[in-house]
Order: C-alpha cells, then structure tokens, then sequence
C-alpha cells in the first residue's frame, strides 16, 4: 500500500511545478483530473498542485469532508452546511414533509460546489441531507470575499422546499474537528516543501519527519490521538512561520499570499489543544 511517506518522495525526486490557477475554477478543474478516490491521497495530490494556499485549504477540505461522509461524487466538490445565521434575519433549515427549508450562512467555495451536506439545525444533531446544488429549491448566494483564503470564494444556501430525500449517514461525523487540520497538514507537506525551494530554506528533511509521523496517525486513525495530530500540526505551522519570513516582501507569484493566509497552518492549534487536553 502507498504512504504518504512514497508519495511525498516521489514529489522530492521530480519536483513538479505548482499548477497556475488565478481562479478557483481553474484549480478545480486541474483537481478534477487527479483521478485519486482515498481521501488522504487526494488531499495530498491536491496540495501537491497548489500555487497558493487557499489551494491548499481546498485540497484539504474535501479530503476532510470525504473521510468524514458519504456521498460525494467522484470529481464532485462538496461543502458541510450547518452554520445558520444568529441574529434571526435569516431563518436556520428546518425539515417539514420530508422537505429542507431555511438558510446556511456559509458554504465553503460557493461558485463551483456542486453538492452540500445541509444540517437540520445549527448541529449534527438534528441530522443531514445530502443536495446537488442545483436541486429545485436550492439557492446558492455569494457573499463578500475576505483577505483570509479571499480567492475562495463563500456564500450562503437558502433552501426552499428542497427535497430531503437523501439521509447522510452522520457514524463518523463527529471526526470531522479533526479531519480539517489532519488533511490540512497533509495537504500542506508538498506545498511547504516547494515554496521551501524557492524561498531557499532547508525544510525538506523537517517535512520528511512530520510525513512519517502523519503515516503513524493515519494508520491508527487520523482521529484517534488528538495529542499526535496537535504536535504534527505545530510543527507544520512553526515551518509556515520560517517560510512566512522568508516571503515577506514578494508580491508575485506562489507563495505572495503568505501575509494574508500564512495563518491557515497554525489556526487549529487551540482548537486542538482543547481537544487534547479533554481525552
């Protein structure tokens, strides 16, 4: 079976430029043709193609809703919905007569997915429903990008008796805390190795020990040793910092957007120490 660790060597030895995507179609559709099923392969093989790293977090995130849920089409990207809106302007989804109605408040690249997992409620709990976008009673509306991952594009879904037809099976739901900052850092381990090059920083072999480590955790469960995760995670985040560093003051080509997303690598940090410290 291949690890990580083969496929993190073989990006080593041929060195592969980043595919140049201005767009989130663009990448999208370069991502389209990977041709990888197994989430982990293909969040790596998605990071390995990134030229930035709203990329990155993208490649990730649909390895992490993939490890956590059924239901995606192969080439299909697919966002989890359960954020609704908390000052009651828009109504959060509700299910009546087998039909979804209400709004999510956000969509994780809303231009170009294709399906959504829609909670009924703002929690898992009230259970989920699997939507193609363009389902009669789906509307999907763009918000105002951020400067944090702004070439993502987010948006909001306003259901309107959308058929709740297609239960989404929620036994490894609750792993889904945990998938988003695991498939982060792998996707990130190629990502990481090529602006290392091109910044001139010796962060290969650093790499090299936190892809062997992501092997342990994956073949354990990438779910299973919160404490494991949160020392790969920080590790990965203090790389960021020193290639960070490194960019300041490029403004063109891959890795300009380390001011505005460089955070992305250590943002799960709290998160997961709160995990950590509660097992």
């Amino acid at each position: 079976m291949s690890t990580l660790q083969d496929a993190f060597s073989r990006f080593l030895s041929d060195r592969p430029d980043a595919f140049a995507a201005s767009s989130e179609a663009a990448y999208k559709a370069h991502w389209q043709t990977l041709g990888e099923q197994d989430p982990l392969a293909l969040a790596f093989a998605g990071g390995a193609i990134a030229d930035r790293l709203a990329w990155v977090f993208a490649a990730a995130y649909q390895g992490a809703v993939r490890a956590c849920f059924d239901g995606a089409r192969d080439g299909a990207w697919i966002a989890l919905c359960v954020s609704e809106d908390r000052t009651g302007e828009f109504p959060g989804v509700v299910l009546e007569n087998d039909m979804l109605t209400g709004s999510k408040s956000w969509i994780a690249a809303s231009d170009t997915v294709d399906q959504l997992i829609v909670s009924v409620g703002p929690s898992l709990h009230g259970g989920c429903h699997l939507l193609e976008r363009n389902d009669p009673g789906v509307e999907l509306v763009a918000r105002p990008r951020k400067a944090f991952l702004g070439d993502l594009s987010q948006g909001a879904a306003n259901l309107t008796s959308a058929s709740a037809s297609t239960p989404v099976d929620l036994a490894r739901a609750d792993r889904f805390g945990v998938a988003e900052p695991f498939f982060v850092v792998v996707a990130a381990m190629p990502y990481l190795a090529r602006e290392g090059a091109r910044l001139d920083e010796p962060v290969d072999d650093a790499l090299a020990g936190i892809v062997r480590d992501l092997d342990g955790i994956a073949a354990a469960g990438f779910h299973s040793d919160v404490r494991a995760l949160l020392d790969v995670q920080q590790r990965c985040a203090a790389i960021g910092k020193v290639l960070a560093r490194r960019a300041e003051g490029t403004t063109d080509g891959p890795g300009a957007d380390w001011a505005e997303d460089g955070r992305l690598l250590g943002m799960y940090g709290r998160g997961l120490r709160a995990r950590a410290q509660s097992d």
